[in-house]
């Protein structure tokens, strides 16, 4: 759904509907409501440039313009480190903070948002 929100500016490019670009995560972290004070703005475009940057160094996706899938998963583990600070992990690994952000934050609150975008009570728009 995200991957598809800048669609139109690709002019039916439908190879960027497999990847996201950084306005496109923009559009979505703020759509959730994910920005707070650990995840800033600024902080997001690190991340994505961060993200970017490794994997164009490792031989894998060059370009340093969309996120592919195992980026976006890479993006969605540093967005929960930024969200959930080392000091309020209650010793918990990071791989149980993760998957706990996953299930009682994230994946919920973008089902809901998408159920809503398929009723229409939510009007899909990026800015």
């Amino acid at each position: 759904s995200y991957a598809a929100a800048n669609a139109s500016a690709a002019l039916g490019d439908a190879s960027t509907l497999d990847s996201i670009d950084y306005s496109e995560l923009m559009y979505m972290m703020k759509e959730g409501e994910m920005f707070d004070e650990h995840l800033t703005q600024l902080r997001l475009k690190s991340i994505f440039a961060t993200v970017n940057q490794g994997a164009e160094e490792e031989g894998g996706d060059d370009d340093e313009d969309e996120l592919v899938y195992e980026e976006f998963l890479d993006v969605l583990a540093m967005i929960c480190d930024a969200k959930v600070p080392e000091e309020n992990r209650g010793g918990e690994p990071f791989e149980y903070v993760l998957h706990s952000w996953l299930q009682i934050q994230f994946i919920p609150q973008y089902k809901r948002l998408l159920v809503e975008k398929k009723k229409g009570l939510v009007k899909s728009k990026i800015n």
